[in-house]
């Protein structure tokens, strides 16, 4: 795989401070990108100090802080190549969803993509077309999960999203793919929200970790690896496809 293609281009990653966000900006900055790191949390400390990195604290269900955001990114960098629209959460539901709770998934996991996908699109056009969105989705919007009906509902937009976006944008040289990582009940991946998770339904963690057919919970960084492959020129003829990276837990 050519990763040099990634040296020099400017790549956009919200949840960038922690978990699967942080794994992607760790390998971008390994690949000398130059990254724009959004979080609603302050800045992580092993990302002080790093060359070629902003970070700013953006709520991305929020247009107009996303739209500022992109606006710091083209001033700084002076252009944009990639976004990997990444933050998202994933409380657990236990059945009937609260009208708040079910609202704030949404926000983050369907309206946030949608807020930095357009804009990514916009700025893309700007530069006479080209660019690339790699979205992470998740397990759970390919198929259902009982106890996790909004977060399954929004994943699932996530991928009509990619799917549509992919047919939309193609002509104008913009690619658009996922990736699926598994969560809680379907592959486990080591994050912040999966280990508190864990902390609440021990139980239910190895259970459902010893069903993975690898094994074992999967890391950030390679599910980072994963989207570092839809980003760069190695996947130059891969769009609208949902790139599952869940220990093999999908296909049982």
């Amino acid at each position: 795989m050519d990763l040099d293609n990634l040296q020099g281009k400017v790549i956009a990653v919200t949840g960038g401070a922690s978990g699967i966000g942080l794994g992607i900006v760790r390998k971008l900055i390994l690949l000398n990108a130059k990254v724009a790191v959004a979080d609603i949390s302050q800045r992580p400390a092993e990302l002080h100090d790093c060359p070629h990195i902003m970070y700013d604290v953006v709520d991305v269900s929020s247009r107009r802080q996303v739209h500022e955001w992109m606006q710091r990114i083209v001033l700084k960098f002076g252009r944009i190549d990639g976004m990997c629209p990444n933050a998202g959460i994933s409380p657990y539901e236990g059945g009937i969803v609260s009208d708040e709770l079910y609202q704030r998934i949404f926000a983050v996991c369907v309206t946030g993509v949608w807020n930095c996908g357009t804009e990514a699109y916009w700025q893309f056009k700007k530069q006479g077309g080209g660019g690339v969105l790699v979205i992470t989705s998740s397990g759970g919007g390919l198929r259902p999960v009982a106890g996790l009906a909004a977060y399954c509902s929004a994943k699932h937009a996530v991928v009509g999203l990619t799917r549509a976006w992919a047919l939309e944008w193609a002509q104008e040289g913009i690619r658009v793919n996922s990736v699926a990582p598994g969560h809680f009940i379907q592959g486990l991946t080591e994050t912040a929200m999966q280990k508190e998770t864990a902390k609440t339904f021990p139980e239910a963690q190895e259970r459902f970790s010893s069903m993975v057919p690898m094994g074992r919970i999967g890391k950030p960084s390679e599910v980072a690896d994963a989207v570092i492959f839809l980003l760069g020129k190695t996947a130059s003829y891969v769009t609208g496809h949902i790139l599952v990276c869940d220990g093999g837990l999908l296909n049982l």
